[in-house]
């Protein structure tokens, strides 16, 4: 029976079924562990930020830290039932990558799903066991479409009893380059000029990812001819309708294998917005107000140096605002609070200092807590 594509309700099409760390993911529950911006490849496409490309950094989604006690504290304030572990290239820093698995399975027990992201470069059957051994469920590796050098070394990862799978981005103008790939995993053997089907695919599934410009690539795919496919997106115009001859190539062919075309909308809207709101609803303060998607919306008063902080609580204590209400953030320069203490106090906290600013924010539940709006009264 041939597999049809079907559109998911995540704004994503698939043939088959999403891998564990997919399912996991969509619904928001999986804590993003960058491991190293240290990478065996230079791709262009790559769209990592400056602030961790080719830099040997840590995060747990947006909180820089090599702190395991901050992970597991990222992992609970976000209910994640699992961790995706991304770089760079894990295998840079393979011992780090191991380490980091042993600690997540004993603090959360085995079902506490985790997959990994790595290219082939680095693979070794060795390198794989210690991975496996330490408790990888999944494992997933980005295959260069412009070098078939490393393929074959995908073979050694079936050698363990775990999810095995390719995770690429697709490129609008290689379609040949992507069914070579698509073949290859799937084991079709040209014999007498005739193609021969082996269901024993290389592979669990196959990811295929809308490429995306953004700040860091945008030059490269520029010169290469690439742009958006409309003013809204940062995908990149041609790469959906690709992934979507792919997935139909794969199942005219009949290929035994799960195949998922992720899109930036689902990544957007769907995957980020669901982490968010699980963020929002076990990090926010007593005086925060957390509007339909997860943002946070406060009151703040920006000061200058800390002798200001002492008149602005004196303020807040002289109209009696409970404590639980207002905490100082020294981070940002500022005082968070109610909306409402804002809108009241305005006026007294002006009088304070010319400088003193005062606002209402709305912004992310996130360690970096970044901003959406901001409206000055």
């Amino acid at each position: 029976m041939v597999k049809k594509v079907q559109k998911t309700k995540f704004d994503s099409y698939k043939i088959g079924s999403l891998a564990k760390g997919c399912k996991q993911c969509v619904k928001g529950e999986k804590t993003v562990l960058f491991i190293t911006g240290k990478c065996s490849l230079n791709c262009f496409y790559c769209p990592i930020s400056d602030q961790k490309k080719n830099k040997d950094v840590i995060y747990f989604n947006e909180w820089p830290s090599r702190q395991i006690d901050d992970l597991f504290t990222e992992i609970k304030l976000c209910n994640s039932k699992g961790v995706g572990i991304t770089g760079g290239d894990p295998l840079v820093k393979l011992e780090r990558s191991v380490e980091f698995i042993k600690k997540l399975k004993k603090k959360f027990g085995k079902k506490f799903h985790i997959h990994l992201y790595t290219p082939l470069n680095l693979v070794t059957e060795k390198s794989l066991k210690k991975l496996f051994d330490a408790g990888l469920d999944e494992i997933r590796f980005h295959m260069d479409l412009y070098n078939n050098k490393f393929w074959n070394k995908i073979e050694l990862a079936k050698k363990f009893n775990w999810d095995v799978g390719v995770e690429v981005p697709v490129i609008p103008n290689i379609e040949k380059n992507y069914k070579i790939m698509i073949d290859f995993l799937c084991n079709m053997d040209k014999i007498n000029f005739n193609y021969k089907i082996n269901n024993n695919c290389k592979v669990d599934f196959i990811n295929l990812n809308e490429l995306e410009i953004s700040d860091t690539n945008a030059c490269e795919l520029v010169d290469k001819g690439f742009k958006t496919k409309d003013k809204y997106s940062y995908g990149v115009k041609g790469s959906e309708e690709l992934s979507k001859k792919l997935l139909k190539y794969i199942s005219k062919k009949n290929y035994k294998l799960n195949v998922h075309y992720c899109t930036c909308k689902l990544k957007d809207n769907v995957q980020l917005r669901n982490r968010i709101k699980k963020r929002a609803k076990n990090s926010a303060k007593a005086f925060d107000i957390i509007d339909d998607e997860g943002m946070l919306i406060r009151g703040v008063v920006y000061f200058s140096n800390l002798e200001q902080v002492n008149d602005i609580i004196s303020i807040l204590k002289n109209n009696e605002v409970p404590v639980k209400y207002y905490k100082l953030d020294k981070t940002k320069n500022r005082l968070l609070t109610t909306t409402i203490v804002v809108e009241e106090l305005v006026e007294e906290f002006k009088l304070i200092n010319s400088k003193i600013k005062v606002a209402i924010v709305r912004e992310y539940p996130t360690i970096d807590c970044l901003n959406v709006e901001t409206d000055f009264l």
